[in-house]
């Protein structure tokens, strides 16, 4: 299955500390946050990565290559194999890859009814991928949002969904809160079928929340949402 990781953000909050770097790669335990999610990756059997840069993505290339260099962090190689998309200017969220689709650049993912996971590029997790997308799959979404409680929902991506798991709302961090609501918060981890881009349109001035999320859930086609809590996974995002 082909992973898509958005690693294009300018990360303008972490710039005061981090400013002469890409955010994928600040280091934690020793090597780039983006280095721990294709380790995750690899040691699950998905090795066909898509990387989408913008900003310096020079540091990134110049760091994994295609996949097949040694990490400098580790002394091993990657062991995986990487392409990239160069945003030459800000395509906002997930604007690449409505510009891969509609390309036809995204390869292996033309025919529609495809699965691919698409990622953040900003987070350190341990997360059981292959349960994520079996997940996925039994449920026949179109869309399914890896889940977690956080210590700020009042302004993050919030996901509203009801007692079966199935999203109702999907909350931008500057929507509006209801009165009441339950601390779950998109991830930045999904899974996909590519029968989404029938549905949300091809358009990269438009947000991935806009475009999508929003979309699916009033079409009725069906996005789910699965939590982390109760398994042994983690995540931490910058």
């Amino acid at each position: 299955m082909k992973t898509i990781i958005m690693a294009g953000g300018r990360g303008t909050r972490i710039r005061p500390v981090a400013g002469h770097i890409p955010k994928p790669m600040i280091e934690i335990g020793g090597k780039p946050v983006l280095e721990h999610e294709i380790e995750c990756l690899r040691e699950q059997g998905f090795r066909d990565i898509l990387l989408t840069v913008s900003h310096l993505s020079s540091v990134i290339m110049d760091y994994f290559g295609d996949g097949s260099k040694i990490s400098p962090a580790t002394g091993r190689p990657f062991g995986v194999e990487i392409e990239y998309y160069i945003e030459e200017t800000p395509l906002g969220n997930a604007g690449a890859l409505f510009k891969l689709w509609k390309s036809g650049k995204l390869g292996g993912l033309e025919e529609n009814g495809s699965d691919f996971l698409l990622l953040n590029g900003d987070a350190v997790f341990h997360i059981d991928f292959n349960r994520f997308v079996a997940f996925h799959q039994s449920h026949g979404g179109l869309a399914t949002l890896f889940t977690h409680p956080n210590s700020h929902p009042y302004d993050s991506g919030l996901i509203i969904s009801d007692s079966g798991g199935r999203v109702v709302r999907w909350l931008t961090k500057e929507d509006a809160r209801p009165l009441y609501y339950k601390n779950r918060v998109n991830a930045g981890l999904h899974v996909m079928n590519t029968r989404i881009f029938d549905i949300a349109g091809i358009n990269a001035d438009a947000s991935w929340q806009e475009r999508t999320g929003w979309e699916i859930n009033q079409s009725g086609s069906g996005s789910a949402a699965v939590e982390a809590a109760g398994r042994q996974e983690s995540y931490i995002c910058l």
